[in-house]
This record gives C-alpha cells, structure tokens and sequence, in this order.
C-alpha cells in the first residue's frame, strides 16, 4: 500500500509512505441454535422439498392417467371405426336392394332416397370418427414427446379386459396419493415457520474464533512472532421493528390453519374420486 502526497496530517515533502502486508488467516464461526431458528428454517426446507417432489409425483401420475385414457380412447375409437364400416357395407346393400325394388315398382322413390340418407350419414360419421382418432393420437404424441407428424398407432382390436377391484383398494389408493402427502407436507411447512418466526424475538448468538500469520516480510509469516489469533463472541437483538415480528408471527401462526384446511379439503375430494 501507499500513501497519498496529500494526506490530512502529512506533511507535503514530497515523500510517499509504503509498506508491505502480508497475511493469511484461517477463521471459523459457529452460531448455536439457542431458540431453534436453524432447526426450524432445516426443517422448513426439508418439508419443502418433500412437497415440491409431492406435487411432481402428482403431476406424473396425472400425466399417466392422462395417457392411459387417451389410450382406451383410441381404441375405443378403432372399435366405433370397425363398427361404422360394417355398418356403412349393410347401408350400401340396403340401398342397392331398396334401388332394385324401385325399378320395379315394389319399393317408393322415398325409400330409396332415405337409403341414399342413411349411407351418406354414415360415411359423414365415418370421417368425425377417424378425426376424434387422430386428435387422441396425437395427445398420445405429446405425453410421449413425440411429434405428431412422425406418431402413429395402428388400429387394433381392444382386448383388455378390465382388472377386478377388491374391496379394500380405495383406503389404499387414499395412502398411495401424492397429492395428500403434498398436503400434509404443507402442513408440517407451516408449523415450522411458526417455530422459525418466535426465533426471531430472540437474539442471535454467534462464536467466532480465527488464527494466521501476519508479516512485512514474506519471508518471515512462519516465523513465530508473526503468528496471531483471536477469540469472541456476538450477539444480536432487534430492539425496535415497528412490529414487524409480531405480524411475521401472527402470519405464521394463521398459515397452518390453512394448510389443515387445504389438507381436509384434498382428502375430503379423494375420498369422493376412490
């Protein structure tokens, strides 16, 4: 470091003041969790991590559900399909017949204009049918991550038979649910926000110690004169906060009463979905 020629104090003769400091110091600090605001705030992340992984498994199973009906949809669609194309065949032979029976003056003009009606109908129906597949198709693409253009299912016939339910799976699937252990993650979140705001009425307590070496010289800093410590201590209190940690506190309080109410209201509508 130098000093300035124009320093209050220094004389103005024309001389710069210089020195050389070297040191390397090693501190450590420790503050103890007198009042539990550390363990608190430890515990608030961890729940907070717990609702936030919660709430991705939600969001997958949701987006699993999403792409099994989607699924049943299609196929429910391959069937309507198959179904409409047979019925289509038996209106075209319906109307050749009614056609014939025209001619020759045993069938009306009416009914063979209602047999042309009715095989129009259900090649109209045809087309929606196909056009409901292709949008569940390419839903199925997006839940796949897969482009729509280069996606494809081919028709098949559903064969599945649906799963027995036993009777005890509903209490069950209640246990299994993620988004009622995201709620009563919250729960547990706001109670420990309430611990981390009475914390804050106290002070905060910080022990501190640190030790190095310190020289002009390089030369000298593992030399023992060189060497330095100290030990100590803090503490620190907010006096006045304009009520700041009263409403902080008061706030906390109010929050687990509403994440209990989320949380009956979450296992209140699971047990109406089981």
């Amino acid at each position: 470091s130098g000093s300035s020629f124009s320093a209050p104090g220094i004389p103005n003769n024309g001389m710069r003041f210089t020195s050389n400091d070297f040191n390397f110091p090693l501190a450590i600090s420790w503050e103890p969790d007198l009042w539990g605001r550390i363990g608190n705030t430890v515990r608030e992340y961890a729940n907070a991590a717990q609702v936030s992984a919660a709430d991705l498994a939600n969001k997958r199973l949701s987006e699993q559900a999403s792409l099994a009906q989607y699924y049943f949809e299609l196929r429910g669609q391959d069937e309507l399909i198959a179904l409409n194309e047979q019925t289509i065949e038996a209106y075209r032979k319906s109307l050749a017949l009614t056609e014939v029976l025209g001619r020759t003056g045993i069938d009306s003009a009416q009914s063979v204009a209602q047999a042309q009606l009715n095989l129009k109908t259900a090649e109209a129906s045809a087309t929606n049918l196909r056009l409901a597949r292709a949008q569940y198709e390419h839903a199925i693409a997006l839940l796949t991550g897969e482009p729509a253009s280069t996606f494809s299912l081919p028709s098949r016939p559903l064969t599945t038979v649906a799963p027995a339910i036993p009777a005890g799976i509903p209490s069950t699937l209640l246990q299994r649910r993620p988004d009622i252990a995201a709620a009563e993650r919250r729960v547990a979140l706001a109670n420990a926000q309430i611990g981390r705001a009475i914390a804050a009425y106290y002070p905060q307590i910080a022990l501190s110690a640190m030790g190095g070496v310190e020289s002009t010289a390089i030369g000298a800093l593992l030399q023992g004169p060189s060497t330095l410590w100290s030990v100590g201590g803090s503490a620190i209190e907010t006096v006045i906060d304009g009520g700041r940690r009263r409403a902080g506190t008061q706030q906390a309080r109010d929050l687990p009463a509403v994440a209990v109410a989320n949380y009956r209201e979450n296992v209140l509508e699971a047990f109406q979905q089981v």
